[in-house]
């Protein structure tokens, strides 16, 4: 399911705005926050186990400060066991470009019906606009080739322009930009019991470091350097060594706006 969620607030300056398919209307473009995450975008699919539901995080936040990060695609396809990250300095001017853009395309307003083509288990989209005092929640199932038949000539409309938005967003974040650092990383571990994966990595940390198992912890300073390093190049079904000790671990970064273990 594609979900966009809005929070908008104070709000100045009127821009012309698709309202509609085939319509216009004004809206308002949005006062920036002073601090905080502004836009967060995240990817899910329809269904996932809950140590794979753990690992989802944002692909894409951008902060109130201009602090944008991008989720970068594996480049051999297999999916590391902790994503990787880039990250750009846009400023509050890019920022505010982002969210008048935003505003032009309709996303600020009233929720939009992106129309429910039948099919089942899909994955979709949360997107949130994070400004005080409104939220707005703007919900799509996922439209995969074919199911288009199904929406009408509005919510094909609306579908593109919440496209047009995530690849404004996408772009504010280039291939060459710096590699980020989660300043916390979090780490759940699913049993004691020895996994089944063929590929063993040696656990960078003590082993009474380890988080307890069926339990999560969180890791900062060094640790969290360590550990992300680590994971980041590790495949995400491989064991994970410590001694005697042979289990389980699934990685996720804190991104800015995002909570730890929850």
């Amino acid at each position: 399911m594609l979900v966009l969620v809005v929070s908008s607030a104070a709000l100045a300056g009127c821009v012309s705005a698709t309202a509609g398919h085939g319509t216009r209307g004004a809206v308002r473009a949005p006062a920036l926050p002073k601090d905080g995450v502004v836009v967060s975008i995240r990817d899910y699919p329809g269904f996932v186990a809950a140590v794979y539901a753990f690992r989802a995080v944002p692909t894409v936040v951008v902060a109130a400060d201009g602090t944008a990060v991008k989720a970068v695609s594996p480049s051999n396809g297999q999916a590391p066991a902790m994503p990787r990250f880039r990250t750009a300095q846009v400023g509050r001017d890019g920022v505010g470009r982002l969210m008048a853009s935003a505003a032009e395309l309709g996303l600020l307003g009233a929720e939009l019906d992106f129309g429910s083509p039948a099919v089942s288990d899909l994955g979709g989209t949360t997107v949130e606009f994070r400004l005080a005092g409104r939220t707005i929640d703007q919900t799509a199932v996922a439209a995969p080739p074919g199911t288009g038949l199904f929406l009408t000539p509005s919510e094909r409309d609306r579908r593109q322009r919440l496209a047009r938005f995530r690849a404004l967003a996408e772009s504010l974040v280039g291939a060459d930009a710096a590699v980020y650092r989660s300043p916390t990383v979090a780490v759940r571990r699913t049993s004691a019991q020895t996994p089944r994966a063929a590929t063993t990595v040696q656990w960078p940390l003590s082993a009474a470091a380890l988080p307890s198992p069926g339990a999560c912890r969180l890791y900062t300073g060094s640790d969290a350097v360590r550990v992300q390093a680590v994971a980041e190049k590790a495949y995400v079904e491989a064991s994970w060594a410590s001694g005697p000790i042979r289990t389980s671990l699934y990685f996720r970064p804190v991104l800015p706006g995002s909570t730890g273990c929850d």
